[in-house]
């Protein structure tokens, strides 16, 4: 699974990203680009981001992209 996003992230921006970078935070990811990958992965992993799961602290990174997929294929 992580080697699946850095992939698809580094096809969105062009920029190779490790699993702990600050994807956010740092400007690699705007919001376009955030929401273009939120829709890839409930669509890929068949889940679903509610709004109020849509923060920083979920997709900053690679690593806590992973952990809320995780957390949520197990509801």
């Amino acid at each position: 699974m992580v080697e699946e996003i850095t992939n698809y992230i580094h096809e969105e921006i062009d920029v190779l990203v490790n699993q702990e970078e600050e994807l956010l935070s740092s400007g690699l990811i705007d919001s376009i680009t955030i929401m273009k990958l939120i829709a890839h992965l409930e669509e890929r992993y068949k889940i679903k981001v509610p709004p109020q799961d849509m923060v920083i602290e979920n997709f900053n990174s690679v690593l806590s992209i992973t952990e809320y997929i995780a957390q949520q294929q197990k509801k």
